[in-house]
């Protein structure tokens, strides 16, 4: 009975997630912008990765297309596994932030499917919520 108590408790011990650590996004587009996390946060479970928050976007001219580094686990390098999910910046507008495959960055494109670049995102806060399969 003492080793079914103690087998129990292991895979209850090993389904409770452990405690959301902190996400510090950064700039990856090239331009070498610093973006200020506001409330970044994350949580590995199994294969998945979940992500939740908001950063500041500084101000820039850069004409650079938008990209987000340092994700806290690389996006799993296979076809199909880079979904898409919403960012909300300056109020009620809407972008995809778009998993680069194999890489620890998402790139930042307009419902259209075209790259939004940096000075569109200026001075703006980016507010998400998203999971992606880890490698």
């Amino acid at each position: 009975m003492a080793v079914r108590a103690a087998s129990a408790a292991a895979a209850i011990a090993q389904a409770v997630p452990a405690a959301t650590q902190v996400w510090v996004p950064n700039d990856n587009s090239g331009a070498g912008l610093v973006l200020t996390p506001l409330s970044c946060r994350y949580l590995t479970l199994g294969g998945m990765t979940f992500i939740t928050g908001c950063f500041q976007f500084p101000a820039t001219a850069s004409g650079l297309a938008a990209s987000i580094g340092g994700l806290p686990l690389p996006v799993f390098n296979q076809a199909g596994a880079a979904g898409m999910f919403t960012l909300y910046y300056g109020g009620p507008s809407l972008v995809l932030g778009i998993p680069t495959i194999g890489t620890n960055a998402f790139a930042i494109n307009t419902i259209a499917g075209a790259a939004v670049s940096n000075a569109t995102l200026a001075s703006s806060s980016i507010r998400f919520q998203f999971f992606y399969p880890t490698a």
